[in-house]
């Protein structure tokens, strides 16, 4: 029987349910909270390129979900291992707020040291930087991995 390791985390955002998902989709905001070489074809089956700080490696992937109603995921490989990101927004109880939620699953850990923990303070750093950029208060901080 196998079993699949989830990570995962979530942030509220205080924007809409639309805004939310343009800020998870659209390249001009994705270069601003995610990576700074980011390349897309916004659809499922379309492309999806990321590298440069905010991505923990040059990575050429596809996209296995677009839907405006719930999110964007892909598949991640790191270190040889490869895992689904799912990235959903989901209205909140709040006005006018949204919850970003990414759930990263593997079959297997990637073969690194802490690896959980590698890819949990990953996308702590990445969703800080969703609602940073969420809350328009500028000052993003993408994390360099290239040591």
């Amino acid at each position: 029987m196998t079993s699949e390791i989830t990570i995962g985390s979530s942030v509220t955002l205080p924007v809409s349910f639309s805004d939310a998902f343009k800020l998870i989709s659209q390249l001009d905001h994705l270069k601003k909270w995610f990576a700074e070489d980011v390349n897309l074809g916004p659809v499922v089956g379309g492309k999806f390129y990321f590298a440069g700080l905010g991505a923990y490696a040059p990575t050429s992937t596809t996209f296995t979900l677009f839907e405006v109603d719930s999110g964007i995921g892909w598949t991640w490989p790191i270190h040889d291992v490869v895992g689904d990101v799912k990235l959903a927004v989901i209205e909140a109880e709040e006005p006018n707020s949204t919850k970003a939620e990414v759930s990263c699953q593997f079959a297997e850990l990637p073969k690194v040291p802490r690896a959980r923990e590698l890819v949990d303070d990953l996308w702590r750093f990445h969703l800080g930087n969703l609602k940073t950029l969420a809350e328009s208060n500028g000052g993003t901080i993408l994390p360099d991995f290239s040591d």
